[in-house]
Formats: C-alpha cells, sequence, structure tokens
C-alpha cells in the first residue's frame, strides 16, 4: 500500500499557525469597541427623591443638541444601549437587552450630566473592566490598531516573560534600533513558536480532561465491562447497523441540540470505533455516528444555552423563541446524515476495499476480548456508567458545571470501577496511566490547534477579517442577505471555531444588518448557528475535531473526502431553510 503523502495533522495545524501569523502580519490591526451586555452588573442607585437618571440624561442630551448616536459615541457603547438608557424597562416585562443602567455606567452618565465633561477612554476601560461579565462588539466601531500597539507591547510582555530578569540587563546593553530588529523579528518566527506553549496553555482544562477520561476508560475496560456492553451490542444489533448508526446519531444530536454536549462524546470514541470493526464497518463510521450527530445537534439546535440562547440574547430575540421550526429543520438534517453515513457503510460491507481507512492498523486498543460475559460486578459498572453519564449531564444543564466538574465524575466513576469490577490498585494505576498516555496525540493536537486562535488573537486581525467579509452583505435582497450570513459565519467558524465566542463577536454586527436588509433577528440567529454548526465537522482550527480524529486515528484528508458531500447536501438544505424562513418571517 503507497504511503500517504498528506501531513499529518500536526504538520497541517502547525502550517496553520503559520499562515495565521502572516495574515496577522499583512492584514491591519484592528478592534471593535466592545461594552458590557446591558443586563450586566449591579443596576444604578437612584438617589430617593430625584428625577431618575435616566429622565436627568435625555433632558441633557437634548439640552447640548446630542443625538443618541452622540452620547454612544462619548461612552463607547452602542446606539441601542444609549436607547435602552432613556427608555427604561417596559411595564410588567422581564428583562430585556437596553433596559438596564449598570452601576458604573451611571456613575459616568450622572458625572457627564453634572460636569459637562465626557469620560476619558481611561474612565470608560475602567469601567468596562471593573464589570464581571462578557462583553459584546459595538457596531459601527471598527477601527484600525497601529501595529506598534498591539505587538510591540506584547511582545515586550512576552519577552519579560520569557527571560525573565535577564531580560532587563540584555536590554540596557541593546541599542534603540537593535531593540526594534529583534521586536520586528520575534513578531515573525518567535510568534509562530509561542503560539504552540500559549495554545496548551489556553486549552489546558479540556487537554486536562482528555487525559482524565482516557485513564478512567482505561481503567473501565481493564473491569471488562464496556466490552460485555460492545459484546450484548454487537448480538442484538449484529444484522442491523442501521439501526445503531440511526439511533446513535439521532440521540448525540439531541444531546448537542438540547443542553450543547460535544467534548463529553470524546470518550466514546474507541468504543464505538471497536463496535464498528466488528461489525464489518470502519473507524468513519464510528466518528460519523459521534461528529455528525454532534454537528447537526449545534447546526439545528432548538435550546443549546451556549450557542443559540447567547445569540438570541444578544440579538434581542425572545429566548428559546423559534424552537419548532429549529426542530423540523434538524429532523430533516437527520434524514440527511444518516443517509449518507449508511450509503457509505454499505459500500465498505460490500467492498472493504473501499473503506477510506482501510491501510490503518487497529489491532491494538480496538480489539475485542474473549471474554464478554456479563457479570453482576459488569452490570455494577455499566449502571454506574449510566449514572454519571445522568449526572454530569444534569450538571452541565442546570449547576452550570464544566470540565473541572466533569472531571470529578470521571474520577469517581473511575473509583467505583475499580470496586465493583474486582481490579486491583496497582492494576487500576497500570490501566489508568496506559489509557491516559493513548490520549496524548489528541491532547497536543488540542493544543496546537488552540494556537491558531492564539496568534489571531495576538495579532489582533479577527476583528479585521469579520469586518472585512460582513461588508459583502450590504445593499442585497433579505434571501441573498440570510444565505450571505451563513456564507459569512462558515468562514468566521475558521477563524472563531468558538460557538460561544463566535456568537458575541458576530451576532451584535449581524443583528442590526439583518433590520437594513429586512431579514429577521431570529432568521440571522438560525443562519449564526448552522455556520458554527456544521462546518464545525471539517474545519481544521476546531480542537475537538481534530482530537477525535486522532484518537480514531483517522487522517483529516480521509475524514474529508467523506463529510466534504455530507456538507454540501447540509448547506443546500440550510440555504432552503434560510430562504424558507425569510419568506415566512420567522
Amino acid at each position: 500500500m503507497t504511503k500517504s503523502r498528506f501531513p499529518h495533522s500536526l504538520v497541517l495545524i502547525f502550517s496553520m499557525i503559520v499562515v495565521a501569523q502572516v495574515a496577522a502580519v499583512l492584514l491591519p490591526s484592528g478592534r471593535y469597541e466592545t461594552e458590557p451586555k446591558p443586563s450586566a452588573g449591579e443596576t444604578y442607585a437612584e438617589v430617593e427623591g430625584a428625577v431618575p437618571l435616566r429622565e436627568r440624561l435625555a433632558a441633557a442630551r437634548e439640552a447640548r443638541s446630542l443625538s443618541q448616536a452622540d452620547v454612544a459615541a462619548l461612552f463607547a457603547v452602542s446606539e441601542d444601549t444609549v436607547r435602552g438608557w432613556e427608555v427604561g424597562p417596559p411595564d410588567d416585562e422581564g428583562w430585556k437587552p437596553g433596559t438596564h443602567i449598570e452601576s458604573g455606567a451611571g456613575a459616568l452618565i450622572a458625572a457627564w450630566i453634572e460636569t459637562g465633561d465626557a469620560p476619558s477612554r481611561a474612565e470608560i476601560a475602567d469601567w468596562k473592566a471593573s464589570v464581571d461579565a462578557r462583553t459584546r462588539v459595538v457596531p459601527g466601531t471598527y477601527h484600525e490598531v497601529p501595529k506598534e500597539e498591539d505587538q510591540g507591547s506584547a511582545l515586550l510582555q512576552t519577552g519579560k516573560a520569557l527571560h525573565g530578569q535577564v531580560q532587563e540587563p540584555i536590554d540596557a546593553a541593546v541599542s534603540a534600533s537593535a531593540r526594534a530588529t529583534t521586536r520586528h523579528v520575534l513578531a515573525g518566527a518567535d510568534r509562530v513558536f509561542l503560539a504552540i506553549p500559549k495554545g496548551l496553555e489556553a486549552g489546558a482544562e479540556i487537554i486536562f480532561f482528555v487525559f482524565i477520561v482516557g485513564g478512567v476508560i482505561g481503567l473501565l475496560r481493564a473491569t471488562g465491562a464496556i466490552d460485555a456492553l460492545i459484546g450484548m451490542a454487537l448480538h442484538l444489533l449484529g444484522g442491523r447497523p442501521v439501526w445503531l448508526v440511526a439511533g446513535m446519531v439521532t440521540l448525540l444530536a439531541i444531546g448537542s441540540s438540547t443542553i450543547g454536549m460535544a467534548e463529553e462524546y470524546m470518550p466514546f470514541i474507541p468504543i464505538l470505533v471497536t463496535m464498528c470493526i466488528a461489525l464489518k464497518l470502519d473507524a468513519i463510521v464510528a466518528m460519523a455516528i459521534i461528529y455528525v450527530g454532534a454537528g447537526i445537534g449545534y447546526g439545528a439546535a432548538a435550546v443549546n444555552p451556549f450557542t443559540v440562547l447567547i445569540a438570541q440574547d444578544i440579538a434581542g430575540v425572545e429566548p428559546t423563541s423559534g424552537w419548532e421550526f429549529r426542530a423540523v429543520f434538524m429532523v430533516a438534517c437527520l434524514v440527511v446524515g444518516v443517509w449518507h453515513i449508511m450509503r457509505y457503510a454499505r459500500r465498505i460491507q460490500n467492498d472493504p476495499e473501499r473503506s477510506l481507512v482501510r491501510d490503518i492498523d487497529y489491532s491494538e486498543g480496538f480489539d475485542m476480548p474473549e471474554d464478554v460475559r456479563l457479570t453482576f460486578g459488569r452490570v455494577v459498572v455499566l449502571a454506574s456508567i449510566a449514572v454519571a453519564i445522568v449526572v454530569f449531564v444534569w450538571g452541565v444543564a442546570t449547576r452550570d458545571w464544566y470540565f473541572n466538574e466533569l472531571n470529578v465524575v470521571f474520577l469517581v466513576l473511575g473509583g467505583v470501577g475499580m470496586l465493583f469490577g474486582a481490579v486491583s490498585p496497582n492494576r487500576a494505576a497500570q490501566s489508568f496511566c496506559a489509557g491516559a498516555a493513548e490520549m496524548t496525540t489528541t491532547a497536543l493536537l488540542i493544543g496546537f490547534a488552540r494556537g491558531i486562535q492564539v496568534v489571531l488573537d495576538d495579532g489582533v486581525v479577527i476583528d479585521t477579517v469579520i469586518h472585512g467579509i460582513s461588508q459583502f452583505l450590504e445593499g442585497t435582497s433579505a434571501e441573498v442577505s440570510a444565505v450571505g450570513m451563513l456564507a459569512v459565519q462558515s468562514i468566521c467558524n475558521f477563524f472563531i471555531p468558538s460557538g460561544s465566542g463566535q456568537a458575541y463577536v458576530t451576532m451584535p454586527i449581524m443583528a442590526p444588518l439583518a433590520d437594513l436588509t429586512g431579514v429577521s433577528r431570529q432568521t440571522a440567529v438560525l443562519a449564526y448557528q448552522m455556520g458554527d454548526g456544521f462546518t464545525n465537522m471539517l474545519v481544521p482550527t476546531n480542537a475537538l475535531l481534530m482530537g477525535m480524529l486522532a484518537l480514531g486515528k483517522i487522517p483529516f484528508q480521509r475524514w474529508l473526502r467523506f463529510v466534504l458531500p455530507l456538507m454540501a447536501q447540509l448547506f443546500l438544505l440550510s440555504v432552503l431553510a434560510l430562504v424558507v424562513a425569510t419568506w415566512i418571517g420567522l
């Protein structure tokens, strides 16, 4: 078999770090102004008996012949926020965007009314930094930033962090021009390499989650419980793979659509690979079951709190509204997804040589043992796994649990598995370490992939990219604008693979743009989640995707050959859904 000449995933990701650095050098640096969400922070305390601040603000603005846009510029906030400050909360209604004067903002407003002096940029920056809340972009405030501002100061800080106290005598001995040259060089080559440890640091939570989950899965496999479960599934589903594929894809899509599950699916990759190989399928089918399910769940999410609810909140759309349309859309996407997977599965069952991973060795770590009996101890371990899944789903949905809490759940699960699975402490430790060691490549890919975003953040060019591509949507029809929003969000997801992060960057721009082009804000949210969720299945900047592919021993280019035809179908379906949503005024 001819060895593939396509770059290893690690080489591919490193190359993209280099490309990101080139973009950071060639593109102008720029930023949008940001502001805390109007609902953030403590409410401004009105003085008893005094005229309410919002009324004094409106009076002061009119007395000075200033528009709301002028006041927004003074306070570096959006015009909608100023309008909300003056209007106040609607009677008998809950909070809506723009109805809340935060305490720090109120102090700045009161000082301006009394003295007539606009707050300084430093005062505004201090106010925004004091509000412990995520910020949103202020539309229309994009401005270029001199390269010296974003690269020079950041570079000096990086150099001092790297060299510590040794940096001072070096700086004293080197001339100003030499230091400038050094900064220029570091801004290029060294930043590429600095992005790697920074990416590992930025992805520390998920990286250690991967190690711990891998260790616990290794321990649980040592009990034989997981293999016994797989053996039972093979016995029940051996002749009906369509039920395995359809059932699992639907189940995982529902989990992603409702509570935003994604990272939690990673531990099931080895299990499903083992099951699919035993069913005369391959690792591509196993990966597709998990990631097509998660991608569709995110792309057509009904109430995902990490994407849909955040985007609706930013856009000023009623939370969870429009879920019925998205639920119907998800059913259509599931039909397309399952059909695509099953077509590939039947093809390789008829001719194993047509498998995209036929030359990959799965003889180690994915083989079924001889003893697959369901003993009492193994039943207890399996029941513990089910309880653990319910517990961490409950925790994510109701208690805002994330990686640290999920790590605890898995560690406790490992302890239960050791006790009831008749595994000695020494063997448990060895199995845990072996399972964690198998995750090393996965962890490295996650850290390297995060490095891409580190470079773009340090170069301050993400806002530049988004500002540039958003210009293409102006002056088009509603249907074309809606489809254009899908294209923009899909491109943005390459640079910002975080769904919630992308929402905070793009929705403050897309929501007012929707008003100008005749697209409803609900449809703008729909375009956002489609662009984010579906492209997560193919963008190499998605650390979770690259990690799962490494875990399943699937080369990235092989996965692309499988998923690109599916992506074309899902995007055609998305375009149709956006046009329908525009016609019915969703």
